[in-house]
């Protein structure tokens, strides 16, 4: 259930989460989909990061300017 929740904390959909605990139960004939399932929710995680990264340094950005006194 731990796993179950980390996946679900990474944003992976409900739907997905499902299909891939079905998966398991099904034993290790489907390790192939469940590991595709892991890494494409990893890319997203990932991409999700860069995303943020990138906001936060345009908040960075917009506080420097007010912190010198610019009114933009």
């Amino acid at each position: 259930m731990v796993f179950i929740k980390c996946l679900r904390e990474t944003g992976m959909s409900v739907e997905d989460i499902k299909k891939y605990y079905d998966q398991v139960n099904e034993g290790t004939s489907t390790l192939k989909q469940r590991t595709k399932l892991i890494e494409d929710q990893k890319q997203k995680l990932l991409n999700d990061i860069e995303e943020k990264k990138a906001q936060l340094v345009h908040l960075d950005n917009k506080l420097e300017r007010y912190y010198r006194g610019e009114n933009y």
